[in-house]
């Protein structure tokens, strides 16, 4: 048995953040470098269509993607362009992708049942801001934003990110050993720079790690980033995948798997779904 991705979405520029939706939608912010321009895109998530596009020509470059919380997809500005500070709050309607309200001057915190909880900047202190998540009027104003902890742990908890699998690095410890055996059958004879990355979906392996590229020098050296998924039951490889030929670094967080799906993004600006098996799976270890 072979897999091979349910879709592939190409983006004009590079896929810099992806958020998932609790709706089934996926937000993605691309950004074309060489013109400076940025744009956000809603695909489907079962099936990759591009649902909408939005621009900001007014904002071409310094904004990106914040969060999703129910029906809106919330934007960023920044405090100013050389600095990495927040600010501003803009709401887009999440099925068509249309401005809905903006804040200029507070900053995005955290967002819970159908509130967003905010911030200004004031000299020595951030004060809080409640805003209506549906019209960005401002709920309440506190001194400061202390209120708010207790909150944000809840906000946390209902969070789509945390039933993701993101990868973390494969160690002995706790490996069973046929799993070992099949990654190093898998890397073979290679030199590994960084940490093998993986997720144990029982009975498969999704992993990722990084060599040295062909042509790399030692004054310039250059990695590839390869992604594989293994059956450790059958023994076998089902998908492998060169995800980059050019890094300059080791790349955390190659990939995530939501459920049985497993997303990927290859050369920067292709993101791909690939769903196993659902009759194979077992339990998540």
């Amino acid at each position: 048995m072979h897999l091979r991705p349910t879709w592939s979405f190409q983006s004009h520029g590079t896929l810099w953040r992806i958020l998932l939706s609790d709706r089934r939608k996926i937000l993605g912010e691309c950004r074309d470098e060489v013109k400076k321009e940025t744009t956000f895109v809603c695909l489907d998530e079962q099936s990759g269509e591009i649902l909408w596009r939005h621009e900001r020509p007014e904002d071409p470059w310094w904004i990106g993607l914040e969060a999703i919380h129910e029906n809106k997809v919330l934007l960023h500005g920044f405090e100013t362009p050389d600095m990495p500070e927040h600010k501003r709050i803009i709401a887009l309607d999440l099925d068509s992708g249309k401005e809905e309200w903006r804040n200029d001057e507070v900053t995005f915190w955290f967002a819970y049942e159908s509130r967003i909880y905010a911030y200004r900047t004031m000299f020595e202190r951030r004060a809080g801001r409640v805003l209506d998540l549906n019209t960005g009027e401002i709920l309440e104003t506190l001194e400061t934003i202390d209120e708010f902890i207790p909150l944000r742990q809840l906000a946390r908890q209902g969070d789509v990110h945390e039933s993701i699998d993101f990868p973390e690095a494969l160690s002995d410890a706790g490996v069973p050993g046929e799993v070992r055996q099949l990654v190093d059958r898998e890397t073979g004879s290679r030199e590994i720079v960084g940490n093998i990355e993986a997720v144990v979906k029982d009975p498969f392996l999704v992993m990722n790690y990084h060599t040295p590229a062909r042509g790399s020098r030692p004054e310039e050296p250059t990695l590839e980033n390869r992604l594989a998924i293994l059956d450790f039951r059958r023994r076998e490889r089902l998908f492998s995948e060169t995800l980059q030929t050019d890094a300059r670094l080791p790349v955390p967080d190659s990939f995530f798997l939501k459920d049985a799906e497993v997303f990927f993004i290859k050369d920067r600006m292709n993101l791909s779904m690939l769903r196993l098996p659902l009759e194979n799976i077992g339990r998540t270890a």
